[in-house]
């Protein structure tokens, strides 16, 4: 599998909301990259510590891509979330990002 990517310029952003089931929800937009994920990591490391909610959704329409480095951030979520025994969703994800998603979990 090749998940190589060329980038001209790496550009994230990171925002949040709480859904009408009290889910929260985090919305990435751009691309998730070795040179864009260290802008986004706290702010959602953050997030997670200080609502610990009872589900984390990612939203990830407008993710346009992902690396390993990315997909990391996106695991480690995942991965707070099952330690505390709460749930975790993915929304709208490219088939892409479901692939490596895939390959590292």
């Amino acid at each position: 599998m090749d998940f190589t990517h060329k980038h001209k310029q790496d550009k994230v952003d990171l925002s949040f909301s709480w859904d009408k089931d009290s889910s929260l929800v985090i919305s990435i937009v751009g691309e998730l990259t070795v040179n864009s994920v260290s802008a986004i990591w706290n702010q959602a490391m953050d997030l997670h510590k200080k609502y610990s909610p009872q589900t984390l959704i990612l939203e990830a329409k407008n993710l346009t891509y992902s690396d390993s480095i990315g997909a990391a951030l996106i695991l480690t979520l995942k991965e707070r979330q099952f330690k505390a025994q709460k749930k975790f969703l993915i929304k709208n994800p490219t088939s892409e990002l479901q692939k490596l998603l895939t390959f590292l979990d």
